[in-house]
């Protein structure tokens, strides 16, 4: 290379480094022909575009990257616009402003055909009559779980499995928090296996819900173990006794760990890698992840369709309930349960394969490690945690 055209960052080799292969995969960044995705006569693409060359720029100031406030940043140069309500880094409303991002899910969940899915409001009445009976009692017997089984419908698939992640919480749950620690393994198998897992598992549409990596401290600690490592959950399709294509993702992290956000931040961007990979892999239209972190659940959808980057949306953000106390406010957020699996099953499992949008490069472990700062601060801001604070 030309010493002329050396870029600075070359120079402080101790801070950062840039390989070649990482100006050849994604340093030169291309708008697409056509299909340009357009809200409120707002060239999105075209923002993001600019996103994605802003970032560049700080790169080559040289500055480090973080998981802690710039999830955004480093998913851009993968080609991932990560969208959650009111929790989208300042930067990117430069190109894309804060009320457009927000408006841009709306639409989006209009688009996809989510946004407007609802539970039945009597069943819930139904249902948190139940269990508050039970909570008077101070005992969930077998008859309260028969009754809130006697609430299903043979012709709404979704609406039976939620009633079903009712059930099992009634028959999982004590009466009162436990004062105790929950670790990662306690925290997956008593609670959120319970919560979630009816939403997103059936075998006769050859739908498999599998805890892959549980409490791989080791592994996750690394700084180089973002697509290396094992997802704590994958959901994936089931032909027979072969496991095939990837249709979600999820990583779970106990309460203890919500106020690290470096921790936080990395899952997120794992999970949206994993999901972009599955999309360019399998050719798919949809991918569904998930972060739970303590007794909250978040949940997104990546959109492959798009022509040249991929839009990550958080479709739901549910609180699970950690005694029977609690599983009132489970009940009560049934709505969001319905947005999760309807999304789920009509957008990620219910789809042809063999999409032609343009697949676009992401940064390997490698390239991420060299532009990610590997120090720990807890004072940074999370913009994009439910957990700042």
């Amino acid at each position: 290379m030309n010493d002329l055209a050396t870029p600075s960052w070359f120079i402080m080799a101790v801070i950062i480094t840039a390989p070649e292969d990482i100006i050849k995969l994604g340093w030169i960044f291309l708008l697409p022909d056509n299909d340009y995705l357009v809200f409120q006569n707002i060239d999105i693409t075209k923002g993001f575009h600019e996103f994605r060359h802003y970032v560049k720029t700080i790169i080559d100031e040289p500055r480090l990257l973080t998981y802690e406030s710039r999830v955004q940043h480093v998913l851009a140069l993968s080609s991932i616009l990560l969208l959650k309500p009111c929790r989208t880094n300042s930067d990117l409303h430069q190109f894309i402003g804060r009320e457009i991002c927000k408006g841009l899910i709306e639409y989006l969940l209009e688009e996809y055909g989510i946004r407007s899915c609802e539970f039945d409001q009597y069943t819930r009445l139904d249902a948190e009559k139940i269990v508050k009976n039970c909570i008077r009692k101070k005992i969930a017997e077998f008859q309260d779980s028969q009754k809130l089984m006697a609430l299903m419908v043979a012709s709404n698939d979704v609406h039976n499995r939620i009633l079903f992640c009712f059930r099992n919480l009634l028959g999982q749950l004590p009466l009162e928090p436990i004062s105790q620690k929950v670790d990662e393994l306690e925290l997956i198998t008593r609670y959120t296996t319970a919560a979630i897992y009816p939403l997103l598992e059936n075998f006769m549409k050859h739908v498999m819900f599998r805890w892959t990596s549980v409490a791989n401290d080791e592994c996750k600690s690394s700084e180089m173990s973002l697509l290396l490592a094992r997802p704590d959950s994958t959901i994936s399709m089931a032909i027979g006794t072969e496991i095939g294509q990837t249709v979600g993702y999820g990583e779970v992290k106990p309460a203890s760990q919500a106020l690290n956000h470096k921790l936080v931040g990395k899952d997120l961007v794992r999970l949206a890698l994993l999901a972009k990979n599955a999309i360019d892999t399998y050719r798919s239209k949809f991918v569904l992840s998930f972060l739970v972190i303590g007794h909250h659940a978040t949940f997104y959808l990546t959109d492959g369709t798009r022509n040249g980057f991929y839009p990550m949306v958080e479709i739901a953000h549910i609180q699970s309930p950690i005694s029977l106390k609690e599983l009132p406010l489970f009940i009560a957020q049934a709505d969001q349960l319905t947005i999760v699996s309807s999304a789920f099953w009509s957008l990620c499992v219910d789809q042809k394969t063999g999409q032609q949008s343009s697949l676009m490069p992401a940064l390997s472990d490698n390239e991420i490690a060299t532009i990610m700062d590997i120090h720990t601060n807890r004072k940074r801001k999370a913009s994009t945690s439910h957990h700042n604070h």
